[in-house]
């Protein structure tokens, strides 16, 4: 099972579907699993979240008073109620929903800011489904209140910010929950990369941050193992390299592009 849900791991962080579940893997993967994940490796991040295995995770109705602290908190109950579950094989199939649920968060971020169109499904209406207007008015200050680092805003006009700090949420506080996900590190540095470009001055807080996945993700088992593609490895380095460079550690990006260097040449 794990060796299968790996493979799934890495098809999402190439962004290339490698595999497509059917009816047959329902010997691995449970039926009710089957069109989550299918979805998700073929990009279709709002069908993701219009799932009721991510309103598991998501829903934060309970909350009488929407304070930042009790809706982090809530997240994080959600998450560790969701994994609670006494099969071990289903524990880690369920450690796989919480990461791409945060991942579909994320690329919903991107996709409302930069690449296009517009998602219909609107963020509020996801975790709070039946908010007031003065709830759904403090769910946009938490996003702009849990974004902003250092003591600098985020770009005020940004497109669903909310997406961009569950993703955050679930990725950094949530991600000592996931011990059998091998890929959570990576998509947080992703997480990292896009929350930076919403400030204008390099943070410090998000550069310790970064340093800390890519020595993490540089040190994984997954690499570590020599299961990861050779373009996935190249991926990472080159990210990790574009990272650094950016963060004024120039000797450290040169370390990471040149490893990638390695890696196209040993390719052909």
């Amino acid at each position: 099972m794990n060796k299968y849900l790996e493979l799934i791991e890495l098809s999402l962080i190439e962004g290339a579907t490698k595999i497509v579940l059917n009816e047959d893997d329902e010997r691995v993967v449970e039926k009710q699993y089957l069109d989550f994940i299918n979805a998700a490796l073929s990009g279709q991040s709002e069908l993701v979240l219009r799932d009721c295995l991510a309103h598991q995770t998501l829903r934060i109705n309970a909350i009488d008073e929407l304070t930042s602290e009790k809706i982090v908190q809530s997240l994080e109950e959600n998450v560790r109620q969701f994994l609670m579950c006494s099969r071990e094989d289903e524990n880690s199939l369920r450690q796989l929903v919480v990461l791409i649920v945060a991942v579909s968060c994320l690329q919903l971020f991107v996709q409302n800011n930069w690449v296009g169109s517009t998602a219909e499904l609107d963020a509020i209406s996801l975790l709070c489904p039946n908010c007031s207007s003065l709830q759904e008015e403090r769910l946009l200050e938490f996003a702009s209140d849990f974004l902003s680092v250092d003591g600098e805003p985020i770009y005020p006009i940004c497109n669903s910010p909310l997406f961009l700090a569950v993703s955050r949420i679930l990725f950094s506080n949530c991600g000592q929950y996931l011990p059998q996900c091998k890929t959570t590190d990576f998509w947080s540095l992703r997480c990292c990369q896009i929350h930076q470009m919403l400030l204008n001055e390099r943070s410090p807080s998000l550069k310790s941050t970064v340093l800390e996945l890519i020595a993490s993700v540089s040190g994984s088992e997954l690499f570590g193992s020599g299961q990861i593609s050779r373009q996935t490895m190249m991926q990472f380095h080159l990210e990790a390299g574009h990272h650094l460079y950016f963060y004024y550690e120039d000797v450290k990006a040169r370390e990471h592009f040149d490893i990638a260097k390695k890696v196209v040449w040993t390719q052909h």
